[in-house]
């Protein structure tokens, strides 16, 4: 993906903090306020949304998600991730 990520349009820098990395297929995002990971995981389901708890990744609840773009065009991962922004927005 040569765009920037849409996540950094839906969120400043005073909300989220994400990691693009230079190669792979997953953005790290972490939510900057306490979240309800299992809340927002349901609330994300019902929007055909599946997510990847950074918990998974490192067994500590840290607020983050890990994002792959692996299997996914750069349109439906931009449609995704507005999605996303917005459900978490709602959350908060």
């Amino acid at each position: 993906m040569k765009r920037t990520p849409p996540i950094q349009i839906e969120w400043k820098p005073d909300k989220a903090a994400w990691n693009v990395p230079n190669g792979g297929f997953y953005i790290w995002l972490t939510i900057k306020r306490s979240i309800n990971m299992e809340l927002l995981f349901e609330n994300a389901v019902k929007h055909k949304i599946l997510l990847n708890p950074g918990a998974v990744y490192d067994f500590e609840h840290n607020n983050s998600l890990r994002l792959s773009y692996a299997y996914t065009s750069c349109e439906e991962f931009e449609s995704t991730a507005v999605t996303l922004a917005r459900i978490i927005r709602e959350q908060l």
